[in-house]
């Protein structure tokens, strides 16, 4: 009677996992493309294949940059990305507190103070 009862139980337990099974709604993937903000600029050999989350922003939204944040870039991947934005004389970059690259650099025969942050965008700063 016991192996009765349990098989019984078995066979229940069994059906309505099925049953959830057949009437759970999966949304079908989407093949929309996804809609990509065009750079205004070509973006640096660097960054060309990081993941779209440390992606250059616009260069229209520049208010608030550099933006703070865990910054990926090495040292010779920021100093790649002042260059590819017209800099030269590069000096040593540090990464500050912040997660922003900081140096100087020479642009139309003037030293700036540039900031490289964790999006890629390259700003001169005070």
């Amino acid at each position: 009677m016991k192996l009765f009862i349990t098989a019984v139980a078995g066979l229940a337990v069994a059906m309505t996992a099925v049953a959830v099974a057949e009437t759970t709604n999966v949304p079908a993937p989407s093949n929309d493309p996804v809609a990509v903000e065009p750079l205004d600029r070509e973006v640096p050999a660097a960054i060309k294949n990081a993941p779209a989350e440390i992606q250059p922003k616009s260069s229209s939204d520049t208010a608030n940059l550099p933006l703070e944040g865990a910054n990926s870039f090495t040292e010779a991947q920021a100093k790649q990305l002042v260059q590819d934005a017209g800099y030269s004389g590069i000096s040593t970059l540090t990464k500050d507190q912040r997660g922003v690259w900081r140096g100087t650099a020479m642009k139309a025969g003037a030293q700036a103070k540039v900031a490289v942050d964790f999006k890629g965008n390259v700003v001169e700063v005070n």
